[in-house]
């Protein structure tokens, strides 16, 4: 029973566009051009000054949407007039040896806009996007699955892979706590009630949280501002609990933030962002609660890639009080202001004790306030004492070394473990227990296909920290493989052995796992056994987060997908892959640590002698769950051949269009 045909999804994780940036840069271009040089664009474009501006553009998509929307123009219109004028125009500027000039130009005026896009000039994925049919994606706020609130909350590689592969917008987890906090049940869980009660006979309830998240475009990737108030609540004004028995341990974000967020304040429209911590003390004072704030610790240490090093600076900082140390709130907070001045971002921070907590692990019931899985897993695992489970995880992601052992953790003591969310099922079999019980994702396409009774076989391929991304969250929020349809290919991100000792050291390898992905990906498509191939190549992303002290690293991390990309597409045409070439968020194109909100491109690529044709969404505007519905049109397959349980109605009748729909038709 074999499919009609077969499909490659390469993810370009983190890389979206700015419209809006992409204008103000071609502006720029226009300005820098002298005289002669302006003459000869505009003649080009026929005396339309606007349209000779667009032409400057090495892709016509943000541009077009610009002009489109501010003229009231049909998009597909405009995108095709301006394409137009830029072929004419590269065509003149070849014959006139302007080529160099407009590149030049083009880059120079990119860089002072930080636009490593531009800057870096990938005339491979710029001819991509330019000749095969490309559409901007929403990536960020309700068609990400979060709740509807302005700013948008950002997307992120989390929420992203889990649109790429469901066949309908699947709603997230933040938007379902925050749901169970309005209604007031979040307030009434009987078992986390009686569990927190225990501090009134002498337990120590610690409560964990991430600081970001108070607005849409300042966190809800890991963590939201309104679950700690929520939670503080609970403990304090529902529950009556005494300040002496809490302790909080406060991660520091600092990319999904601005990267000294913690501490500083920035004024947006007459209201005062960030100051993350200064804003938990200010409530916790509500309370009479500051020196309930007893660790400090900066987000590098959430290591998701397994390395132990890093998951020991946080489980020792709990257990054993190791850490710098502080007498007091203020003086803790004077140490993060110094590792600031010192060159350091809210990430760095090493871990800071505040006077004496007692130990996690005796009589303490523990409160993980982070519903994002990937970073939470590791140091969840180390706390409830699950070697074996370490283990496979640290052997898959060749992390083993870095554990010494295992000779540091210990058998927990009298501990109760509560999160946000089940971050692996086989938590729960160790006595841990969560608010929200996850729902793996019923319209997942891999899933559908996996469980059809075809011969159905598709690959995962990526490299370490982005092993949950093509796993976890592709599956649809699925702990464990999909047997038996599932490989999954994990090559080792750099580590401690490259001078890479957490993410923030990634900028030192900008090209990151690129070369390797891209000769593994071209090996598997040459071999033609997977009817799907799902790749993520995370230099955007990973890097795109350094971008404020490492820009030129952005810029080549860009390089090296151009150069790598070159070999895959030639092998996926001819040997019968349709590409669908695409993002699962912005990131490296926004001048800023954050994810920002903007929209990314996702270009379909046809293979040779492909029966299959493009067919534009509506309104030629694009989802990534577009993505999984094409998955299935490749394979020549439908909803209601693999038993789709229907989508609801409210997503079907959403005028925002919350269900997918394919860019391709036999």
């Amino acid at each position: 029973m074999g499919f009609a045909g077969k499909v490659a999804v390469v993810v370009l994780d983190g890389f979206g566009l700015d419209p809006q940036v992409e204008w103000s840069i071609v502006t720029s271009i226009w300005h820098r051009l002298n005289a002669g040089q302006r003459k000869a664009v505009l003649g080009n474009a026929g005396g339309d000054e606007e349209l000779a501006l667009a032409s400057l553009a090495p892709t016509s998509h943000g541009v077009a949407r610009v002009l489109s929307r501010k003229h009231g123009r049909d998009f597909k219109a405009e995108f095709a007039r301006i394409r137009k004028a830029h072929e004419e125009l590269e065509d003149l500027a070849g014959e006139s040896r302007l080529e160099e000039v407009f590149t030049s130009q083009r880059q120079t005026a990119a860089r002072e806009a930080t636009y490593a896009p531009w800057v870096a000039n990938t005339p491979f994925i710029y001819d991509l996007r330019q000749e095969n049919a490309t559409w901007i994606t929403r990536a960020a706020g309700v068609f990400a699955g979060h709740a509807d609130l302005r700013p948008e909350i950002m997307g992120n590689s989390d929420t992203g892979h889990q649109q790429l592969f469901n066949l309908a917008v699947a709603r997230q987890i933040p938007a379902f706590l925050t749901d169970m906090i309005t209604s007031g049940e979040f307030f009434e869980l009987a078992a986390l009630n009686a569990d927190l009660m225990r501090a009134n006979d002498g337990a120590t309830v610690v409560f964990k949280t991430l600081l970001s998240g108070e607005h849409g475009d300042d966190g809800f990737v890991h963590s939201a501002w309104p679950h700690l108030e929520a939670f503080l609540k609970l403990y304090f004004e529902v529950l009556k609990l005494p300040a002496a028995r809490l302790q909080i341990e406060a991660v520091l974000d600092g990319r999904d933030s601005p990267g000294r967020s913690s501490m500083r304040y920035e004024e947006r429209d007459g209201v005062f962002r960030f100051g993350f911590l200064r804003k938990l003390k200010k409530l916790l004072m509500k309370y009479e609660a500051q020196n309930s704030l007893r660790w400090i610790i900066g987000r590098q240490f959430m290591d998701r890639d397994y390395k132990g090093g890093m998951i020991r600076k946080e489980y020792e900082m709990l257990t054993g009080g190791t850490g710098r140390f502080s007498n007091c709130i203020d003086a803790a907070f004077q140490l993060v202001e110094q590792d600031h001045a010192a060159g350091y971002t809210d990430p760095q921070i090493e871990p800071i004790v505040i006077g004496y907590p007692v130990p996690v692990g005796k009589n303490t019931v523990f409160f993980n306030g982070i519903f994002r899985a990937d970073r939470q897993e590791p140091i969840t695992a180390a706390l409830l004492g699950l070697r074996d489970f370490i283990r496979k995880q640290a052997e898959q992601k060749q992390r083993l070394d870095t554990w010494d052992g295992f000779t540091w953790i210990k058998a927990p003591e009298q501990l109760v473990m509560w999160s946000m969310i089940d971050y692996h099922d086989a938590f729960a079999a160790a006595g841990s227990r969560s608010v929200f019980q996850d729902t793996p994702h019923e319209h997942n396409v891999l899933h559908l296909l996996n469980e059809s009774g075809r011969d159905f076989r598709f690959l995962f391929l990526t490299e370490g920290v982005k092993e949950k991304h093509m796993g976890l969250f592709s599956r649809g929020r699925r702990s464990q493989p999909l047997a038996p349809a599932e490989n999954q290919h994990i090559l080792p991100t750099y580590g401690k052995a490259d001078g890479i000792l957490s993410d923030n050291d990634l900028w030192k390898v900008p090209q990151m796992r690129h070369p390797e992905i891209a000769a593994e990906l071209t090996m598997q498509l040459k071999a033609g056994v997977y009817d799907v191939i799902a790749v993520n190549f995370p230099g955007p992303d990973m890097i795109g987060h350094l971008i404020d002290e490492h820009f030129e690293s952005c810029v080549d991390t860009l390089k090296s997908l151009d150069k790598a990309l070159r070999a895959v597409i030639a092998a996926a045409r001819t040997n019968g892959y349709t590409v669908l070439l695409t993002s699962d968020h912005g990131n490296v194109e926004h001048a800023g640590p954050d994810h920002g909100n903007n929209d990314v491109l996702t270009t379909v690529l046809l293979s040779d002698g492909s029966d299959l044709s493009v067919q534009a969404p509506p309104e030629d505007e694009a989802r990534l769950f577009d993505v999984a519905r094409t998955i299935l049109e490749v394979l020549g397959m439908s909803p209601e051949e693999l038993n789709c349980p229907e989508i609801p109605a409210a997503l079907q009748d959403s005028v925002k269009r919350l269900v997918g729909v394919s860019l391709v038709t036999r």
